[in-house]
C-alpha cells in the first residue's frame, strides 16, 4: 500500500487524490472519498500517517472505530503494558462439566500521583458474548478465542487508559456488533479486514 502513496498528503485536495487511488486499488475498506478524508484526519489527530490511518481507522456509519491493533498501540504509547493470563479457558463446575470460557489480560500502568505501577485484571467471559447475541455472528463462530481476547483487550484499555484512546472509545467489532445486518472478517490478531452493512431489505450499503 506504501507504494501507492507518493508522498504524505498535506491539503485536502492532496488527501482527495490519494483516497480515489486508494479505493480504485481496492486495499482500503471504504468506498466513499469522504469517508477516507474524515479518517485521515482524525488519524492526524493521533499524530498517524495518512496510510497507517486508513488501515486503522474505521467510519461504521459515521462513526469513528479503531482497530484492535491501533487501540494496543495507543494504550503501549500511554505507559500501559499487558499480560495474557487465561486465554479462552474453560470455567468448570462443581462436577467439572464445562459450564462458560474466560479470557483474562491484566494490564500495567504507571501511577504518578501514587509512584507505583497498578495493576488489574480485566476478565470477559464466554456468557456475556452470549448474552449480547454476538455469538451468532460469523466472527466469532470460526474465531471464538480471538474475538473473546480481542473484547477483552478493548474493555482492559478503557478502564486502565481511556486517556489513551482520545475520544475514540470502540474497535470496529464493537461497533458492528451492535448493527443490525453487519457482517466482518477478523484477521489472527482480532482486526477487522473486511466488512458489509445492508439495509433492512437486505440490500448492501457498504
Amino acid at each position: 500500500m506504501n507504494e501507492l502513496i507518493k508522498k504524505e498528503p498535506q491539503s485536502i485536495e492532496e488527501m482527495k487524490e490519494q483516497a480515489e487511488i486508494m479505493i480504485a486499488s481496492g486495499l482500503v475498506p471504504f468506498d466513499k472519498v469522504e469517508s477516507v478524508i474524515t479518517v485521515a484526519l482524525m488519524g492526524k489527530e493521533l499524530g498517524l500517517g495518512f496510510a497507517t490511518a486508513i488501515n486503522s481507522i474505521y467510519d461504521i456509519k459515521g462513526k469513528p472505530a479503531l482497530s484492535v491493533h491501533l487501540a494496543t498501540a495507543l494504550a503501549r504509547k500511554a505507559g500501559v503494558d499487558f499480560q495474557l493470563i487465561k486465554d479462552f479457558e474453560p470455567v468448570l463446575d462443581a462436577n467439572k462439566k464445562i459450564i462458560d470460557r474466560v479470557t483474562t489480560i491484566k494490564f500495567f500502568r504507571f501511577n504518578k500521583s501514587l509512584n507505583k505501577i497498578i495493576e488489574n485484571d480485566i476478565s470477559y467471559y464466554w456468557k456475556d458474548a452470549v448474552k449480547a447475541g454476538y455469538t451468532t455472528n460469523h466472527s466469532w463462530i470460526t474465531k471464538p478465542k480471538n474475538m473473546s481476547r480481542s473484547r477483552c483487550l478493548m474493555e482492559g484499555i478503557r478502564f486502565v487508559a481511556s486517556d489513551a484512546l482520545l475520544g475514540i472509545s470502540y474497535e470496529a467489532s464493537e461497533l458492528l456488533d451492535n448493527i443490525k445486518n453487519s457482517s466482518y472478517e477478523i484477521d489472527n490478531e482480532g482486526n477487522v479486514v473486511n466488512f458489509t452493512l445492508k439495509d433492512a431489505k437486505g440490500n448492501t450499503i457498504k
